[in-house]
């Protein structure tokens, strides 16, 4: 079984968009040392996963696994081992989250993250789709002689929904 390696994944798509180190230490807001460090490690934090997935606009995923290569049944075989492994250890979850192999903590992290993401802009969606319905469905409850107060509800409708986008966001930041 191959190792997945996704500073060489990371290098590979650095290269393959003819990006140079310097190009994406700019872009992340690190050196370019920094960037030419994460290229030989096998594996890489969370957050800066996210920063580097964002950079090229590909999901976090695709930094994780080698195109050229099916891993499903790799991990899948490192998550069924890591189970039989983890009935026999203690209960302590931190302790257990630790003893995953690397590739197998990357995965489970970066597939988080993406279910994560997707549960947010379909939250933020539905708040969006809620006012616009809101905003139609109140405007015939008022006549000509309410021009302002109608004014005055949907700017309500709009700011509340902006703010509360704005606040889930702040709120649900990784």
């Amino acid at each position: 079984m191959k190792k997945m390696d996704i500073g060489k994944n990371i290098q590979n798509l650095r290269k393959k968009t003819n990006m140079t180190q310097q190009d994406l230490a700019d872009t992340l807001g690190i050196s370019r040392s920094a960037v030419s460090r994460l290229e030989s490690k096998p594996s890489i934090d969370t957050s800066l996963l996210e920063k580097i997935s964002t950079a090229f606009n590909v999901p976090i995923i695709s930094l994780i696994c080698n195109e050229n290569e099916d891993t499903s049944d790799a991990i899948a075989a490192d998550v069924i081992n890591s189970v039989k492994s983890i009935r026999t250890l203690h209960s302590n979850s931190i302790e257990l989250y630790r003893k995953l192999p690397d590739k197998t903590r990357n995965f489970t992290r970066a597939l988080g993250i993406e279910i994560y993401k997707e549960i947010i802009e379909c939250e933020c969606a539905s708040i969006k789709k809620f006012a616009t319905s809101l905003k139609i469905n109140i405007n015939p409850l008022f006549d000509n002689n309410n021009n302002k107060l109608q004014k005055n509800c949907t700017q309500f409708i709009d700011t509340f929904t902006a703010d509360w986008i704005e606040n889930t966001y702040k709120w649900k930041e990784l």
